[in-house]
């Protein structure tokens, strides 16, 4: 058995608790902003199955979560965070300069807002902001 069999009813006790907490969303409407059906999202909160990876964001932003709290609840993630990202800067007398300690949850959504600030500006420029084209 996968962590991520371990987790499913969990997950989907985790995942009603936070539809109901959107003014008492139905499964149904939960499952129309994230793109899929009602069947589907039952069978997430009843704990038959996880949410694919791929499918981790569209679920966490229906109910209104973070992501890497979606993809750890759901097994994708270890649930404790055993490594730290520091953003650096660089001073006015060029010295790099620590600014901010940040926890794996914390690095991990920042990298995913990149990430899709990434894609966006890809199908804007037909470009990656790197200059390499699509």
């Amino acid at each position: 058995m996968s962590a991520n069999e371990d987790c499913k009813g969990e997950f989907g006790r985790w995942l009603a608790a936070k539809r109901q907490a959107l003014n008492g969303a139905t499964q149904r409407d939960a499952a129309a902003r994230a793109g899929f059906s009602r069947v589907q999202w039952a069978r997430w909160e009843s704990g038959a199955n996880l949410p694919r990876r791929e499918s981790i964001p569209a679920v966490a932003r229906a109910v209104g979560a973070a992501e890497d709290e979606t993809y750890r609840r759901a097994g994708y993630l270890p649930l404790a965070a055993t490594s730290r990202v520091t953003i650096a800067g660089i001073d006015e007398t060029g010295r790099t300069t620590r600014i901010r300690d940040l926890d794996d949850a914390t690095a991990a959504e920042i990298l995913a807002k990149i990430n899709r600030m990434e894609d966006l500006l890809e199908r804007l420029l037909g470009e990656r902001p790197n200059g390499e084209t699509s």
